[in-house]
C-alpha cells in the first residue's frame, strides 16, 4: 500500500471509523444515539441530563406560594424583634488583674487569663441553620425553571422575535436572582468565621473593649442580613413565579403557532 494509500487508511479510520466505539463522529451518530435522528437529545439521557416537562415545571410553581408564605410566617419570628441589648451574647471572658505583675523576657508576650469555651450566638445560628437549606433549595429551584425555560428557546431566525425577548428578560432575571441568593448563602461561613476571629482576639485581649463589641456588632449585622435573605429569597419567588404566569404563552411558544398559508 503506498503512502497516499495509507493517509487515506489512517484518515477514514480517525473521522469515519471506531473513534469512540463504532459511532460515526461527522455523521449523525455520537456515543451510539442519534443526535440528529428522531430521538430526543434529553429524553435518551445523552449525558445525564434530566428531561424537564412543562408539567414539572408548573408543579414547581405551584409549590411557590406555600414556600412564600413559610418564608413570610419565619419573618414573624420573635428574634426579629430583639433590640441591640436583648440580642447582646454573654462573652465570658476573664478580665486580666491590673494590679498583678509578671515579669516576662523582652520577646514575650503577655499571656491571657484562662478563658471557658465560648458558644456561638444560639439564637442566630439556630436561625442559620433554617436559613442555609432554604437558600440552597431556593437556588436549585431557580435552576430548574432557568433550564426549562433555555429548552423553550427555538433557534435563531429572522422575525417574530418578541416571544425570544421576553424569554431573555426572565432569564435575566433568574440570573440575577440566582447570583443574589448565591451571595446571601456564601455569608453565611463568612459571618462565623469573622466572628470567631473577633472572639478569639477579645479571648487574646481582654483587655481591649474594641474586640468585644466588634463581636455583639457582627451579631447585629448577621441578623439584619438574615433578615434581609428570608426576605429576598421570598420576593425571588414571587417576581419568578409572576413574570412566568404573566408570559407562560410566550415563554412556552415564543413564535405562536405556525401559520397556514393562504392561496
Amino acid at each position: 500500500m503506498g503512502r497516499r494509500a495509507m493517509r487515506q487508511s489512517c484518515g477514514a479510520q480517525i473521522y469515519r471509523a471506531d473513534l469512540w466505539g463504532s459511532t460515526d463522529l461527522w455523521g449523525l451518530r455520537i456515543y451510539g444515539v442519534d443526535v440528529w435522528g428522531s430521538r430526543d437529545l434529553w429524553g435518551a439521557d445523552l449525558w445525564g441530563a434530566p428531561h424537564v416537562s412543562a408539567s414539572q415545571t408548573k408543579e414547581l410553581l405551584a409549590t411557590f406560594p406555600a414556600r412564600m408564605a413559610e418564608l413570610g410566617l419565619m419573618l414573624t419570628a420573635p428574634i426579629f424583634s430583639m433590640g441591640s441589648e436583648e440580642l447582646r451574647a454573654p462573652l465570658d471572658i476573664p478580665m486580666p488583674d491590673p494590679n498583678q505583675k509578671k515579669k516576662k523576657g523582652k520577646d514575650e508576650e503577655e499571656e491571657a487569663p484562662p478563658c471557658p469555651p465560648i458558644p456561638s450566638h444560639g439564637s442566630i445560628l439556630a436561625l442559620l441553620e433554617k436559613l442555609r437549606p432554604l437558600l440552597a433549595e431556593g437556588r436549585i429551584h431557580l435552576a430548574q425553571v432557568e433550564l426549562w425555560l433555555k429548552l423553550q428557546v427555538p433557534r435563531i431566525e429572522d422575525g417574530d422575535n418578541f416571544g425570544v425577548a421576553v424569554q431573555e428578560k426572565v432569564l435575566e432575571l433568574l440570573t440575577s436572582s440566582h447570583t443574589q441568593l448565591e451571595t446571601l448563602q456564601n455569608r453565611i461561613p463568612k459571618y462565623l468565621l469573622e466572628r470567631g476571629d473577633a472572639v478569639a482576639k477579645a479571648v487574646k485581649n481582654p483587655h481591649v473593649e474594641d474586640y468585644r463589641a466588634a463581636v455583639h456588632v457582627l451579631d447585629v449585622a448577621e441578623l439584619s442580613a438574615a433578615r434581609l435573605a428570608l426576605t429576598q429569597l421570598r420576593d425571588a419567588y414571587a417576581v419568578l413565579l409572576d413574570a412566568v404566569r404573566k408570559n407562560l404563552d410566550k415563554l412556552q411558544k415564543p413564535r405562536g403557532e405556525p401559520k397556514s398559508i393562504i392561496f
